[in-house]
């Protein structure tokens, strides 16, 4: 029998970060990402979610892919690109979940390290939550030096149907006063995790060094950012 949901079967991964509309820096924006991987695990595709309740609406997707591949971008799409070094190393971003032994055949070897360090992570100094430690540290120093093209299709989120064009997010940085406490700590007891631990611990084992390119970021670098809008225009004929 075809399996018609191979696609989505190949999601192994949720990602919990928070994402902020790229020229507002308002709304702080939680954003649960399923995310699925090339067989060599440096191209993601994400859905994005507002939680990970049954009924939580969907509310955009991300793309994630190598700086090689990001080099190779004409200059004007670089623009729409962010980094994630900020996210893993704050402790923004985290693994709230790993299906390691449903992943299809694109992801294994993408996620390989991580399933072996599932089975050798140790309890003592473990920073709370479903995934391991060790797994998470696998999983998050290939995204480290990802960068990414987050669009949401539904926001904000508390409107009842999704409204207007999409928008450009980017992710929450220490320029634009960071995650507040407040959503952090929310964060942690959903989930059983320690933010601070999980910081410490990253600074302490993520420590090869990776420099963003300047190209992404646009946000940081200049103080603008492109974002999508509406116009009205004729329809041409076939």
């Amino acid at each position: 029998m075809v399996n018609r949901f191979a696609p989505v079967d190949k999601i192994h991964q949720a990602l919990q970060a928070y994402h902020v509309v790229a020229d507002e820096r308002g709304e702080i924006v939680p954003a649960v990402h399923y995310c699925s991987c090339s067989a060599s695990g440096d191209q993601l595709q994400c859905l994005i979610y507002e939680s990970d309740e049954p009924d939580a609406k969907l509310i955009g997707i991300e793309y994630m892919i190598s700086e090689d591949e990001f080099l190779r971008l004409p200059e004007d799409e670089k623009k729409y690109w962010h980094s994630h070094v900020h996210e893993v190393m704050s402790g923004s971003l985290v693994l709230i979940g790993l299906r390691a032994g449903a992943v299809a055949d694109a992801a294994a070897g993408a996620i390989k390290t991580a399933e072996d360090a599932i089975k050798a992570v140790a309890a003592q100094g473990a920073t709370g939550g479903a995934v391991p430690d060790a797994a998470e540290l696998a999983a998050l120093s290939r995204i480290r030096k990802l960068y990414g093209k987050a669009i949401h299709l539904w926001h904000p989120p508390s409107s009842k149907v999704p409204l207007g064009p999409p928008k450009l997010m980017m992710p929450v940085d220490p320029k634009y006063d960071g995650v507040p406490d407040r959503m952090i700590r929310e964060r942690d007891s959903r989930y059983g995790v320690n933010t601070e631990r999980k910081t410490e611990q990253r600074q302490q084992n993520l420590t090869g060094s990776f420099v963003p390119n300047d190209a992404a970021d646009q946000y940081l670098h200049s103080g603008k950012t492109l974002q999508f809008t509406a116009e009205e225009r004729n329809v041409r004929p076939a």
